[in-house]
This record gives C-alpha cells, sequence and structure tokens, in this order.
C-alpha cells in the first residue's frame, strides 16, 4: 500500500475489488471488458501489480468513477469542490482564501479582522451529517417509489380481477356484458375503476330484477332509483333526485317492487360474494331467506367486508341473522 497527498493510506486492489463487484460479478468479466488478460487483472485486484495512469483512467471509466475515489474509496472529492465554491461565496471583498491546505485545515480565510480557520475536523463532521441525510433522503424516495409502483401493480392486477369476475358473472346469469359496460360509463363516480362499477351493476340487476335489456340510460335510472329511495328512506328525506320525485311516497314504492322480486339463488354469484364480504360457508349457510339477507347486505354494505362492518358487540351469526329477520331498509 502507498500513502496519497494527504499522508493517508490507500490499498488500490481493495478498492477497485469493491468498485468493480458493483458493476461486474467476475474478475473475468471486468478483464474482458477492459481488453486486458485475465492474470493481469487479477494482480490488480490483489496489489501485485499496479495499472498505469491509462489503465487507471480506463478502470475508472468502466466503473463510472473516479480515479480518487478508486485510489481513496472517498466521495470528498465531489464534497470538498461544493465546499470550496461555497466558500468563495461568502467571501468580502478584501478576504483572501488560501487552499494550500495542511494536516489539520481545510483552508484559511484572511481578513481584516483577523484569520478564519475552516478544519478537517469540521469537514469531517459535515460529510457525516451529509451522509446521514442522504441516506435518509434516499430511503424516504425509495419508499415512495416502492409504494407507487406497489399501488400501480395493485391497481392492475384489482382492474384484471374484477373484468374476470365481470365475464364470468354475465356467462353466468346470461347477461350482456355489453351493455352493462355501458351503464357503468353512464355512472359519474369518477373515484370507482370502471371495472369496479361493472361488477357492482351486475349484482345490482341480479338483486333487482331489472332486465338486463333495453335503452341504457332507463336501465341505469332505475338501478340508481333504488339507491336514491333508500337514501330518502333512511334520511326521512324527500324531493327531486335527478328528475326523480322522492317522497317517502314514492321510495316506499321503489322498494316495495324490489323486495317482491323473489330472484334465482345462483352458485356463482354467491361464490363471489362470499370473497367480497369474506364470508366462511358456514357463514353463509346461516342467513335466513338467503337471496333477501344477501340483497339486503347487498344494498346496505355493498361488497365491503363486512367484518368490519358488523358491530364488535355481536356475533357474526347474529349480525347476518338480524340482517335476514329485520333488513335496515331492503
Amino acid at each position: 500500500m502507498k500513502p496519497n497527498s494527504n499522508g493517508k493510506r490507500y490499498n488500490l486492489g481493495a478498492n477497485l475489488r469493491l468498485a468493480r463487484s458493483n458493476k461486474y460479478s467476475t474478475q473475468a468479466a471486468f478483464a474482458k471488458a477492459l481488453n486486458v488478460p485475465y492474470t493481469t487483472y487479477s494482480q490488480y485486484e490483489n496489489n501485485k501489480r499496479q495499472p498505469d495512469i491509462e489503465m487507471l483512467l480506463k478502470i475508472a471509466d468502466s466503473l463510472d468513477i473516479t480515479v480518487d475515489s478508486l485510489l481513496t474509496n472517498s466521495k470528498s472529492d465531489a464534497y470538498l469542490s461544493l465546499v470550496h465554491d461555497s466558500i468563495q461565496s461568502y467571501l468580502w471583498n478584501y478576504d483572501k482564501i488560501d487552499f494550500n491546505t495542511d494536516e489539520e485545515n481545510l483552508c484559511k480565510l484572511v481578513t481584516n479582522n483577523g484569520i478564519m480557520k475552516i478544519s478537517r475536523e469540521w469537514y469531517s463532521q459535515l460529510k457525516q451529517n451529509l451522509e446521514a441525510r442522504i441516506h435518509e433522503y434516499i430511503e424516504d424516495e425509495v419508499g415512495k417509489e416502492i409504494a407507487k409502483q406497489r399501488e400501480k401493480i395493485f391497481n392492475k392486477a384489482q382492474k384484471a380481477q374484477y373484468t374476470m369476475e365481470a365475464r364470468i358473472l354475465c356467462d353466468s346469469l346470461k347477461y350482456d356484458y355489453s351493455v352493462i359496460n355501458k351503464i357503468a360509463e353512464c355512472r359519474k363516480v369518477s373515484d370507482v375503476p370502471l371495472e369496479q362499477r361493472i361488477v357492482h351493476i351486475i349484482f345490482e340487476l341480479y338483486f333487482s330484477g331489472i332486465p338486463c335489456r333495453g335503452e341504457i340510460k332507463s336501465i341505469n335510472r332505475k338501478l340508481e332509483s333504488i339507491f336514491q329511495a333508500i337514501y330518502s328512506i333512511a334520511h326521512s328525506w324527500g324531493g327531486e333526485i335527478d328528475e326523480y320525485d322522492l317522497s317517502g311516497e314514492v321510495a316506499q314504492d321503489i322498494l316495495n317492487k324490489v323486495r317482491k322480486y323473489k330472484g334465482k339463488r345462483n352458485y356463482v354469484v354467491e361464490q363471489y360474494l362470499k370473497q367480497h364480504w369474506e364470508l366462511s360457508d358456514e357463514e353463509m349457510g346461516i342467513m335466513i331467506g338467503p337471496f333477501e339477507t344477501m340483497r339486503s347486505l347487498f344494498y346496505t354494505y355493498g361488497l365491503n367486508n363486512l367484518r368490519m362492518e358488523y358491530s364488535a358487540t355481536e356475533t357474526m351469526e347474529e349480525f347476518l341473522i338480524g340482517m335476514g329477520s329485520n333488513p335496515p331498509i331492503l
């Protein structure tokens, strides 16, 4: 090992091995990239042979690092340049700066009132603080990027899952997927993905008994009027909403028509509802009037996880039986 200009010793072989391993997995691969014999390069890393300046420049360029960092394994040059520029920006008209460094000081500033010394100890502490901040910043930015990418692939996977679910449900229920897609496009719910809206509309059609045929806007109005009626009754509110006169009498009439519909149970529908609601086969089996109970659950909680909805003071069994024997509205 040989000393550098500051009196410190460096280990070229060890530094070279560390830098090379970040880009090339083997000595042979990097030797080939440098167009030198493997044995010659191996001697560089084992400190049995020193590369000339031309080879040092070629190595540093190939590894995207500086010759200084290769010799000293240090980032100080990049920081030092910034520190020099910053010091010079704070000079007054008659100040003079001396960068002829010694063992203790990075530089000296000669002013009218005396001499200021920027110590190496201060500079060393500065670098430590910079490294800590850089580490913190990188960690924060990496976390943000990974979270963004996770959300992106999750949303993509969820859209694909909803699309597959919609296709299977339409096939099982003999619904026209293209019709439901057009109904979903009528909905002004910007924060809900189209694929999710499609699935929700399939369940709306299934539980309401409204045929999946006819004029698109008319089907959508009928479906939405059910939710408007539920809202109207739940909040004891009347008036006009989107061209509907939802007085108490009108709202009750809409909901009565839905209650009178006795749909046929569908295994595929129930399996998907079980997944959305996160219920077991046993829990699905304890429902009183299964179709009516599931309809009540759907119009009350949508496709949300039911374990996040029912009261902690009751069991899931009590909750499901209660929804069947005494549904909130539907």
